[in-house]
C-alpha cells in the first residue's frame, strides 16, 4: 500500500484520517493476561518440570514397596519451587512490561501538520506524518530521517549500549536497525535535531512485533 503523499507542511486533516484508516493507529495491541494462578498451572508444561514429574511418578510406584517417602518428598518440593520461582519471575516481568507501556501511553510528541506544529500523544501518529525530534526525546514510530543529523541510543531494541549516528539519505531495509536513516520506536534521542517521516505504526513497527512476542502464551 503507498503511503500518503507529503510535502514538508506535513499531513492534512483529512489524509490523517486516511492514513489512520489504511494503517491502523499508533497504539499497540494489549493481549489480557494471565492470572497468578493460570499461569502457575500452565508452568507445569514445561519440559524440565514433565520430567520431574516422571520422576515423581516412578518414586511413588516404589514408595508402596520400600516406604522410603524422602526422595518423593523432595522431587515434589523441587518441582513446586521451580514452577512457583518460574511463574514469580515472568508475572513480575510481565507487570513491569505492562507499566512501561502505560508510561509509553501517556508521551507526547511534536508533528508538523498543516504547515504548523503540533504536539499530540505518540498513539495519534499515523503513517506520513512528520515528527521534530530533539535530544532527550523518544521516537514515536518507524521510519525515515528526512533531515537533521541524530545520535541515538537503541538499546531498548537491541541491547546494544553504543549509540547510533543517523542522518538523511539511502534506500534501506525497514527492520534494519544498523541502517543510517532508518529511527525505530523506542529508541532516544541522545543528540542533534532531525525530522522523521512515519512508515510503520502500532504493531508494524519494530518494537511493537518485540511487544507481541513477550505477549506471546507459547515461546521458545
Amino acid at each position: 500500500m503507498k503511503e500518503p503523499e507529503i510535502g514538508q507542511q506535513g499531513l492534512t486533516p483529512a489524509q490523517v484520517e486516511q492514513a489512520r484508516e489504511a494503517y491502523g493507529s499508533n497504539e499497540l495491541t494489549h493481549k489480557k493476561r494471565n492470572s497468578f494462578l493460570r499461569q502457575f498451572i500452565s508452568n507445569f508444561g514445561d519440559p524440565i518440570i514433565k520430567v520431574l514429574l516422571a520422576a515423581l511418578a516412578v518414586n511413588l510406584i516404589f514408595l508402596f514397596h520400600n516406604f522410603d517417602w524422602y526422595e518423593s518428598a523432595g522431587i515434589a518440593i523441587a518441582i513446586f519451587l521451580a514452577t512457583f520461582v518460574s511463574t514469580l519471575s515472568e508475572y513480575g516481568s510481565e507487570s513491569a512490561f505492562a507499566k512501561l507501556q502505560e508510561d509509553a501511553a501517556r508521551l507526547s510528541c511534536r508533528v508538523r501538520r498543516s504547515g504548523g506544529v503540533t504536539v499530540v500523544p505518540v498513539g495519534e501518529v499515523v503513517v506520513g506524518d512528520l515528527v521534530l525530534l530533539q535530544a532527550g526525546e523518544r521516537v514515536p514510530a518507524d521510519g525515515v530521517l528526512l533531515s537533521g543529523q541524530l545520535s541515538v541510543d537503541q538499546s531498548a531494541l537491541n541491547g546494544e549500549t553504543k549509540e547510533a549516528d543517523k542522518r538523511p539519505g539511502g534506500e534501506s531495509d525497514p527492520r534494519d536497525l544498523l541502517a543510517a536513516n532508518r529511527l525505530f520506536r523506542g529508541s532516544v534521542v541522545c543528540a542533534g535535531e532531525g525530522v522523521l517521516r512515519v512508515g510503520q505504526v502500532g504493531d508494524s513497527t519494530f518494537y511493537g512485533g518485540l511487544a507481541q512476542e513477550i505477549q506471546e502464551e507459547t515461546r521458545e
